[in-house]
């Protein structure tokens, strides 16, 4: 660079603007950091609440598997074989 130039930079508030200038840019840093720590957060909360939901909806399945195997139990105690039209859904019939 030529001298003229950086003595015309450095003088007459050059050095308060590079000071100025590097403390908006370690700003603009850690309120990048701060935004993708929330996010982060955000998205760590929306995770555990989506596993909650899964396991309250397993928990919810495996009640009615059991009550249906109850009654099919009670009723042919009973001599009554249950007839259904209901159809398991290919995604919850384990693989023999």
């Amino acid at each position: 660079m030529n001298p003229e130039v950086i003595a015309a930079f450095l003088g007459g508030g050059g050095i308060a603007s590079l000071a100025a200038w590097t403390k908006v840019w370690q700003d603009r840093r850690s309120a990048l950091r701060e935004e993708q720590r929330d996010i982060r957060e955000e998205q760590e909360s929306a995770l555990n609440q989506l596993r909650r939901y899964v396991r309250e909806l397993e928990e919810l399945l495996r009640f009615y598997r059991e009550s249906s195997i109850d009654y099919s139990v009670q009723l042919r105690e009973h001599g009554i074989v249950p007839q259904t039209t209901a159809r398991m859904p290919p995604s919850l019939i384990l693989p023999d």
